[in-house]
């Protein structure tokens, strides 16, 4: 059985936070994201925000997809590729890397990361 993908990332892979990733709240709502490693930044709305708060360690990129879904009832089908857009813009600047659930055959990385 292959992972199911969406664009280029598995929906079974789960994202991990990068433990030398700090957030700070700002006035105006959004959230800074930077990464100690690489100095990369990077600024969230309130709706990024509450899907950065969705990634635990545990949830996969699917369930996070389901947990927004439940939080915005009204969610168009759009949100599973902003959601996956997100993930992997957190993955290209090291914010987050991924575990992968399924058979080794399909196991690995999205991209290289510090965590």
């Amino acid at each position: 059985m292959q992972d199911q993908k969406k664009g280029g990332m598995a929906l079974t892979a789960t994202p991990r936070i990068n433990p030398a990733v700090v957030q700070r709240e700002a006035p105006d709502g959004e959230v800074v994201l930077v990464n100690l490693d690489t100095a990369a930044s990077l600024a969230l709305n309130q709706t990024g925000f509450i899907i950065w708060k969705l990634v635990d360690g545990r949830r996969t990129v699917e369930q996070i997809i389901d947990a927004v879904r439940e939080h915005f009832p009204n969610t168009p089908p759009e949100v599973v590729n902003d959601v996956i857009r997100l993930m992997e813009t957190l993955a290209e600047d090291g914010f987050v890397g991924f575990e992968w659930t399924g058979n080794k055959k399909n196991r690995g990385v999205i991209k290289e990361s510090a965590i």
